[in-house]
């Protein structure tokens, strides 16, 4: 998130320095912004009881 707001993130390639970087993201948590968001809002609403 840092990254992309500082626009360092061309959404082609990211590398670091020859740095790897592991991923651990399930197939549950991506999908389109629009899916993410009611996602939250249901974690959202869940939380609150």
């Amino acid at each position: 998130m840092i990254c992309d707001k500082e626009g360092l993130i061309g959404r082609h390639m990211f590398a670091i320095d020859g740095c790897k970087v592991l991923s651990n993201a399930g197939k549950e948590w991506s999908g389109t912004f629009d899916e993410l968001e009611r996602k939250q809002a249901k974690l959202n609403r869940a939380s609150l009881y």
